[in-house]
This record gives structure tokens, sequence and C-alpha cells, in this order.
């Protein structure tokens, strides 16, 4: 990470590119714009960011980007950007594009299988309340719980999770809030170099990020844009810069700015 004072300098001269070329700005979604929720269901986007992620989403010098460990189908229902942007799921397992069209990766099928039956066994011990079920994960969450008992289930679940991980070389990733049975070949930084790749050379770029699966995003980003991690306390990242979650508004403000200057 750099320093405060460079990272200032570098955001700045970041903003100035946008204002004069087309840009890519990617965002995470939980603890980056949307604030952490106990109820999964009512994680929207913070209130003061919604006017300047709907007006980014129809520049057209601005490319906006959802990049999120959860399904499309959550974010379309949860974002209440219109219109929406372009959105990765599931660390890139799925993808919508703008216009609605979806070219969603398909999942081994021995993976996806091994992730199917691990759910209906946690389902039959009254766990499903705390599983989530993706295309290619399953997510455990303790948000919510007393620490006892979040210690319990990370315990119980955490056991069995390192076993198939091990047994089906699978990953077994942390996240704000729980853990994650992964089947590898997509994450976060494999949507950065693909987003990268179709972006032109010397575009503005940038990607908030808040956890520990965004860390892939930033490590690939170093030396060809600015990586930002949202946090309210400093931590190891590979990000340059990082900001506060109440500084997130006035990041988003500023980009547009730049940006509808280099509209017209």
């Amino acid at each position: 990470m750099l320093p405060a004072s460079e990272a200032a300098s570098a955001t700045t001269q970041l903003l100035r590119r946008v204002a004069r070329s087309p840009s890519l700005l990617a965002l995470d979604h939980d603890g980056t714009i949307a604030p952490f929720r106990a109820d999964r269901a009512a994680a929207t986007p913070a209130p003061e960011l919604m006017p300047a992620l709907t007006k980014l989403a129809r520049t057209t010098a601005t490319r906006l980007v959802i990049v999120s460990g959860r399904p499309v189908d959550d974010l379309e229902g949860l974002l209440g950007i219109d219109p929406l942007p372009e959105l990765f799921g599931v660390h890139g397992w799925e993808h919508r594009d703008p216009d609605g069209t979806r070219r969603d990766i398909p999942v081994p099928a021995k993976a996806a299988a091994v992730l199917a039956v691990e759910y209906e066994c946690l389902r039959e011990r009254g766990l499903a309340p705390h599983v989530e079920r993706k295309c290619a994960t399953l997510a455990l969450h303790w948000r919510g719980l007393d620490h006892a008992q979040a210690r319990e289930l990370e315990s119980t679940v955490g056991a069995r999770w390192r076993t198939l991980a091990a047994e089906h070389g699978m990953a077994l990733r942390p996240f704000d809030g729980g853990i994650e049975l992964r089947q590898p070949g997509r994450d976060k930084g494999d949507v950065m170099r693909e987003l990268l790749a179709s972006t032109r050379p010397g575009a503005a770029v940038a990607y908030l990020g808040d956890d520990d699966t965004d860390e892939d995003a930033f490590r690939v980003l170093r030396g060809r844009g600015l990586g930002v991690l949202v946090a309210a306390k400093a931590r190891s990242t590979a990000a340059e810069a990082t900001i506060h979650p109440r500084q997130v508004a006035a990041f988003l403000d500023a980009w547009l700015r730049a940006a509808q200057g280099n509209d017209g």
C-alpha cells in the first residue's frame, strides 16, 4: 500500500485521466457499496451512493462494473440502479451484460455434484439458514450470531469443508462474516484481467473492494490501475490506497464529476 500522500496523489492523477479518456470503474458490492446486514436480503447500496451510481451507469465515459461473490440474480434485486450496469457474480462464474445478456461459465459437473450433496447434508442437519448455495460455491454465514454460536458453526462446518476441499481440489476462503467452499478456476482477479484486456491501454482504471476475495483483483491491477481498499481500519493489502467506508460517496462523486466533464 502506498503512503497516504502518494495514494492521494495517485488518486488525483487517476481522476485527471478519467476526465480525458474512457475509463473503467469496478466495484465490489457487500462491504463496499452496500453496508453489511445480518439479513443478506437487505444489503442494498447505501442511499448516499445511489445518485452517483445511477449517473455513472448512464454515462458513456465510464464503464461501470459490479464484481461480487453474490449471484447475479441477487445483485439484480438489490442494486436498485437503473439502468443496471455490467455484473459479475459468484466471483466471475456468472456474467450479465448491461443489456441483460447472460454469459455464465459452466461449473464442472463433478464440483456441482459435490456442492449439491454437501448442501443437502447441511440442510438435513438444520443448517440451511446459515448456508448459501451458489453455482460454484457454498458460503457459510455467521454474521448476526453471538461469538459462541459463530465459533461452533465455524468449527462444525469448517472441519467438513476442509476435508472436502482436500479431497476434491476445492478452495476454502474466508470473507467478512463467514467462509466459502469454492470450486477453483474463477476469482475476481480473473475478472479484472478480462476487463483490462478489453480496456484501451492508458485508460483510467480503479477497483474498490473490502474483503479477502478482493485482494485477487488488487494484485492483478497493480501497475495498471488503482486498487482501493474500503476499510475502517488499515490492514495489509495489495491495494495501493485505503479509504474509510464513509469516504466511498466522496470518491464516487469525484469520479462522476470527472466523467461528466469527459462526456462533453
